[in-house]
């Protein structure tokens, strides 16, 4: 092929082949023009693709409303019903006549819309779980979590996890687009605690309203009064403790009480001061006294001639009297006598001795001094008042800094107790200024209540005795959530996916011309028989030869598995066999020997060429195989394009057609350049396999170095379930 022949096949690859690709293939090419069709039949072909994971998305719905079903104990209805009146001060639109007390419709359904928000409203839900526990109405609450292993949850974790419970059991309806009258219904197991929750809800309901439609200077004035109550209350405790903690009832009469104690206790103090030095000088005087007094006085002096009573003469008698009986009875040198004797002689020698000393005898008696008896009593008498005034005055002392600290402790609390007192003086005026405001401003807010729409209570809470059954709400709703999730992932999927599904994605996504789908299966390549798909791109490729040459093709492609290589080759067995010409096959992305395997090879290998092209005859009459076309000129990086050129001119020459089987990457310049001198590049896209990113890339590297594309050819099609 010459370069000016290269030149001129550029110059034409932007529309030049469009004859080549104006009649549609199999029918699949009759595609809507609207894209919403399109789109569509995009999503019918994920779903008929993906169907697996598509019946995922509705069976996990259906099977959590199984086992709820199964699991959720049937729940009582606890209702009442409300209604909602008002007058013509609530509606916002007024009468041209300005009398007449009717509210318009269109009022009453907003007043009405309006209660039922703040019935199902985020507070309401929250204010009753204030008044009930949590635990008492979702027993399970209090149970450990995650199958016993966490503990149960904290208190606001509790009422968080309660308010949601109730949310999704919690309902209103009103009866009539027209009427004012409102339901309130309550789901629960318990047919007791339903109607008890209800009853917690409307007083949540109630004390929400009225705290919304409450005037709010009212609410600032009723804190502010609240606090200064409080901190009243605070002072008054305050004193109360400061009085209790000091034993003080008046602190007036506890102040002159312990002024005139203390004054006492002085004069007191100073009386025993006297009496002590008193005391302390009588025992002085009796000491001095009692150490003059001598010990003994004489008390008598006696004077006589008469000897006093010996006791001598006396045992000498007595002796005497006892030898007379003795001897009596022994005899006369008997020992006792002889000893009897020896006293007696003992005796008298004693007797004569006292005769003969005896003269005028005196005798003076003395007795104890009397007076020391007298000053003793006393001195002890004086020391026992002296310690006793000691301690009195001891005492008295004690007693005297006890009370001049119970003054000091009373001036202080007298200081304190003022102090309060001012501040509660102060304080009570304020106080009974916002009293005043505060009433005024209730007044005003009662008056304003009274204009607004009142709600009353129309029929008490009530529980219906037979539960209701859930088993079939849960199976309907799990159904219809098992719908949307499988809608939601059937476009999820389809706005994700990189792939194409069908030929007219491929083709709307490449913007090349579709020549033919090849579906999925193997056809026998030595029947003669081809897929119409392949009859007729052959058909198409022998009318374009009429109008200016279509030689040197090749088929490329993104990835392994496309099919690239069955197409080129059953193109190839089309052209040899139905249409009698000289094809050559030349696989780039291999060595050739897996189309032998399919069509067959000689005995006799042909021999080298100085162009690297080993071509073998097949069993195909007039179909030729390249062999190991790798190593070529074609695929050579050392090769010049003057050889590669030439090389093409050649096999041109010796051939009718010339069918390249490309590789899977554009990135070399060999790759891009082979694109170049072809007549035209064919993108084989693989049906599920193909994405879209690397197509459009191989597209845009093709076409940015000047190969042109004839178009697309789709493989692996599918039959479609849903052909719309």
């Amino acid at each position: 092929m010459s370069g000016d022949h290269v030149a001129a096949g550029g110059a034409g690859r932007s529309g030049g082949l469009a004859p080549i690709v104006t009649p549609r293939v199999a029918g699949e090419l009759n595609e809507m023009s609207s894209e919403a069709w399109a789109r569509l039949r995009s999503i019918l072909a994920t779903v008929q693709h993906r169907w697996r994971w598509i019946a995922a998305a509705f069976l996990v719905p259906v099977l959590i409303a199984l086992v709820l079903a199964g699991i959720v104990p049937p729940r009582f209805t606890a209702e009442t019903l409300l209604v909602v009146s008002a007058s013509r001060e609530t509606s916002s639109a007024g009468e041209i006549t300005g009398g007449g007390s009717s509210v318009p419709p269109g009022e009453v359904q907003k007043l009405v819309q309006s209660e039922l928000d703040l019935m199902t409203s985020e507070a309401v839900v929250r204010r009753v779980f204030t008044q009930l526990p949590p635990e008492r109405i979702y027993p399970q609450l209090a149970q450990r979590r995650l199958f016993g292993l966490l503990p149960p949850a904290s208190r606001e974790g509790r009422e968080a996890r309660a308010a949601g419970m109730l949310r999704s059991t919690l309902f209103t309806q009103a009866q009539s687009t027209l009427s004012n009258v409102v339901r309130l219904i309550v789901f629960h197991p318990d047919r007791a605690l339903a109607l008890e929750l209800l009853q917690a809800v409307l007083a949540a309901y109630f004390e929400l309203r009225n705290e919304v439609f409450a005037n709010p200077v009212t609410a600032v004035l009723t804190a502010e009064l609240e606090r200064q109550r409080g901190e009243l209350t605070e002072i008054e405790n305050e004193i109360t403790a400061l009085k209790t903690r000091t034993g003080v009832l008046d602190i007036g009469q506890e102040v002159t009480l312990a002024s005139q104690r203390l004054d006492q206790t002085v004069q007191r103090l100073d009386r025993l001061r006297e009496q002590r030095e008193a005391a302390q000088a009588t025992v002085l005087a009796a000491q001095t006294a009692l150490a003059a007094q001598p010990g003994r006085i004489v008390a008598a002096v006696e004077q006589t001639n008469v000897p006093p009573n010996d006791e001598a003469r006396n045992t000498l008698s007595r002796l005497l009297r006892d030898r007379q009986r003795m001897a009596a009875q022994y005899q006369p040198n008997a020992p006792m006598l002889v000893e009897l004797d020896g006293q007696i002689e003992r005796a008298s020698l004693q007797v004569r001795e006292n005769r003969s000393g005896t003269g005028n005898v005196q005798t003076q008696r003395e007795v104890r001094n009397p007076a020391l008896e007298l000053l003793t009593s006393r001195l002890l008498a004086a020391r026992v008042d002296a310690d006793s005034i000691a301690s009195q005055e001891q005492e008295v002392r004690r007693q005297r800094t006890e009370i001049e600290q119970r003054n000091m402790l009373l001036l202080q609390v007298q200081r304190d107790l003022r102090q309060l007192e001012r501040r509660r003086e102060a304080m009570e005026v304020n106080f009974r200024q916002f009293s005043q405001r505060e009433a005024a401003a209730r007044l005003g807010e009662e008056a304003r209540l009274g204009r607004g729409a009142a709600v009353s209570l129309a029929q008490r809470p009530f529980a219906s005795p037979i539960p209701r059954n859930m088993a079939v709400t849960f199976l309907l709703a799990g159904i219809l959530a098992g719908l949307g999730f499988a809608a939601a992932a059937a476009l999820l999927m389809t706005l994700l996916r990189r792939t194409w599904l069908r030929a007219a994605e491929a083709e709307r996504g490449t913007r090349l011309p579709l020549l033919g789908v090849l579906p999925l299966g193997r056809w026998p390549v030595r029947t003669g028989h081809a897929a119409p798909s392949i009859e007729g791109l052959a058909a198409q490729f022998l009318d374009a030869g009429l109008r200016w040459r279509v030689q040197l093709l090749q088929f490329l492609g993104t990835r392994e598995g496309d099919e690239r290589e069955r197409l080129a080759r059953s193109l190839a067995i089309e052209l040899a066999q139905a249409h009698r010409k000289r094809v050559l096959l030349i696989d780039l992305a291999g060595d050739g020997s897996r189309h032998f395997a399919e069509v067959g090879s000689p005995e006799q290998k042909p021999g080298p060429s100085d162009e690297g092209i080993l071509a073998h005859e097949t069993m195909v009459p007039r179909l030729w195989i390249a062999y190991q076309a790798q190593n070529s000129d074609l695929a050579n990086p050392h090769a010049l394009e003057t050889n590669v050129t030439r090389l093409a001119e050649r096999l041109c020459q010796a051939f009718d057609f010339i069918l390249v089987i490309g590789p899977d990457e554009m990135e070399s310049y060999v790759r891009r350049r082979l694109a170049v001198i072809v007549d035209g590049n064919i993108l084989v896209v693989r049906e599920d396999a193909t994405r879209a990113e690397a197509a459009n890339g191989m597209i845009d590297r093709v076409q940015a170095s000047g190969g042109r594309f004839f178009g697309i050819f789709y493989t692996g099609a599918a039959r479609e379930l849903f052909a719309i």
